[in-house]
């Protein structure tokens, strides 16, 4: 329908013969994200494509956002904690224009840490990998609010991901193949092949490993653009319910503080054994 997503096939090119797609790797309801493979690297290097649909190509400020992102202080502590714009550009389908953005490709996001590193049936965090989730969340929020005058709106472990030194590759990115069989409906069996997630986390025993590793915010779609400051007030809603700060929650004027509130709901979870957000 006009204003949908933007159909995409793994082994397409983007951009002329640019990027190769590989993979999937997220979706949204206004975006898919895909792991390509950057044809001009020499060193075969893997980039992430997020493909907006062609509605919310006409409005978004992401690419805006992430535009003051990258054109402020390099020197600030938060500069790398935030995503990184490698490139843009837009492409038709039938059901529209699509914005592309690309961004480099980073690894596993903070919600999914706990149970594939750590425990696979307890959401929960060393200390030491809680404090450094916090201290680059706390950095990319004062780089968005004092650099980029940018309130995230939408502050949650989804959208942290984790980034190491090691630069994803085609070769390295899509893991080894995994064969299992599944139940047909006749009786018989099917035997199904996916290939295995790719990261370069350490192993949980590897704390010198995880000191290395830091995370970056991420996902700029629902972002405030601020004229004069991040401190401006905004009524428009924002935010999933359980980390929406209370005046957003009620309706009332918000600023830049509602990303602070939502940063501390992340804290219990990633301490406590449970699963908030």
């Amino acid at each position: 329908m006009p204003g949908g997503y933007r159909p995409t096939t793994i082994g397409e090119y983007l951009k002329g013969r640019r990027y190769e797609v590989l993979a999937k790797i997220g979706h949204g309801k206004q975006s898919t994200v895909w792991l390509a493979r950057d044809t001009s690297s020499s060193e075969d290097t893997c980039v992430a494509v997020k493909i907006l649909t062609a509605l919310a190509s006409e409005h978004s400020a992401e690419l805006a956002a992430m535009q003051r992102l990258r054109d402020g202080d390099r020197s600030h502590p938060g500069f790398s904690c935030a995503p990184a714009l490698l490139d843009s550009f837009r492409d038709m389908s039938r059901y529209g224009e699509h914005l592309c953005i690309i961004t480099e490709a980073l690894d596993m996001c903070a919600f999914l840490i706990p149970t594939s590193c750590f425990h696979p049936t307890l959401f929960y965090l060393p200390e030491f990998v809680v404090k450094r989730v916090m201290h680059d969340l706390l950095c990319a929020l004062d780089y968005c609010h004092n650099q980029g005058k940018i309130v995230h709106t939408d502050v949650k472990l989804s959208n942290l991901l984790a980034s190491s030194d090691h630069k994803l590759t085609a070769s390295s990115a899509l893991g080894r193949p995994n064969s299992f069989e599944v139940p047909a409906p006749d009786g018989s069996s099917v035997v199904l092949t996916e290939l295995t997630a790719f990261s370069n986390l350490p192993d949980p025993s590897d704390i010198e490993g995880w000191k290395k590793i830091h995370f970056k915010l991420m996902d700029f779609g629902t972002a405030f653009l601020a004229e004069e400051s991040a401190y401006e007030y905004n009524t428009r809603p924002i935010s999933c319910p359980l980390t929406r700060s209370p005046e957003a929650s009620i309706g009332a004027p918000w600023n830049a503080s509602t990303d602070i509130w939502s940063t501390g709901i992340l804290v219990c979870p990633l301490f406590l054994v449970c699963m908030l957000v």
